[in-house]
């Protein structure tokens, strides 16, 4: 019997063509073309996608350096600042996105890169009805932060969360901050 949510998952990451397993002692290999039509369609849905290319972003990404920030060089001096957080903890994945400090869990396929950028993609579309604020979201993911500042696109997740992320922008002012990773400046 195979497992349909371990299928799925082998072939949302894309593993290769056959791939050995252990199970009660015996070995077996699966052919994953053959477990295609086992899995749901909707499961298998992966996060790859054509690349797009945008070059207009109406928000800004910087990434200071952790000297900056031990030598309190940068300065935050917007109206609303939002804390963001993704992390994976045994066999889940949560984000933590504020003004409200909204806890989410997002399951056990999820990696780190997308429960932060999905931290970031919740905290915008919670301040999509402010209107001529200073918004910043702090972010520790310089990975997240990297493929929202790209002009490339190949994760659908990431070029929702631009899209959210330009709304936000046409009428307010939007930057995304780095900050270390579990310091003092996480949490003001």
């Amino acid at each position: 019997m195979v497992d349909i949510q371990s299928a799925t998952a082998e072939i949302r990451r894309g593993k290769k063509k056959k791939e050995e397993r252990r199970t009660n002692d015996r070995m077996k290999i699966f052919i994953w073309p053959a477990l295609l039509h086992r899995a749901a369609i909707n499961k298998v849905r992966g996060d790859h996608i054509t690349p797009r290319y945008v070059f207009d972003n109406n928000y800004i990404v910087s990434i200071p350096g952790k000297d900056d920030w031990y030598n309190e060089i940068v300065y935050v001096p917007e109206d609303i600042v939002c804390f963001t957080d993704g992390s994976r903890l045994q066999s889940l994945s949560q984000c933590l996105t504020g003004p409200q400090d909204q806890i989410i869990t997002l399951g056990k396929y999820c990696t780190v890169f997308q429960a932060e950028v999905y931290a970031i993609l919740t905290c915008a579309n919670s301040l999509q009805s402010e209107q001529d604020a200073s918004i910043a979201m702090c972010s520790d993911s310089q990975a997240a932060l990297k493929a929202l500042q790209s002009a490339k696109t190949t994760s659908s997740l990431v070029a929702e969360t631009k899209s959210a992320l330009k709304r936000l922008s046409v009428s307010n002012n939007v930057r995304l901050l780095w900050v270390p990773g579990h310091s003092k400046y996480t949490r003001k």
